[in-house]
């Protein structure tokens, strides 16, 4: 049987402390609002790099000409064909005038990506080089 002798202002403490509970949840939900967003903010930044960006680029059009061409045939005849480098350029140059425009697109896609990702790990591993030398001095 609930206790007759409760006073009003036991009662009022009882409903206080509910009501900061209820607060302390609303700002719980709120710090958990915003870590999450946070978190995402850190997720998409970091799948975003663009030396990942430029690999999955590289990836992509890498499976598009290998799709479009027959990648084995391309080489068997460029084997061939190319007995020097005079013979291995004209080869390139002929298949190349001579492919499907989609495929000249991709083609210059992945030479236009690989020599970006080769400059930014240029940059990367001078930076680390010179980063390591400042460390050691």
């Amino acid at each position: 049987m609930p206790n007759q002798n409760l006073t009003a202002g036991q009662t009022g403490q009882g409903v206080r402390a509910s009501q900061a509970g209820q607060t302390n949840q609303a700002s719980q939900d709120v710090r958990n609002a915003v870590l999450n967003r946070v978190r995402t903010v850190y997720v998409i930044r970091r799948v975003l790099n663009l030396l990942g960006f430029k690999l999955g680029w590289l990836v992509v059009l890498l499976f598009a000409f290998g799709w479009l061409v027959s990648v084995v045939n391309v080489l068997r005849n460029f084997l061939n064909t190319a007995k020097d480098f005079n013979g291995a350029y004209g080869f390139v140059t002929s298949a190349f005038l001579n492919a499907d425009l989609v495929v000249q697109a991709i083609s210059v896609g992945i030479v236009a990506v690989g020599v970006f990702l080769v400059l930014d790990l240029y940059k990367t591993f001078t930076i680390l080089r010179n980063s390591s030398r400042s460390r050691t001095v």
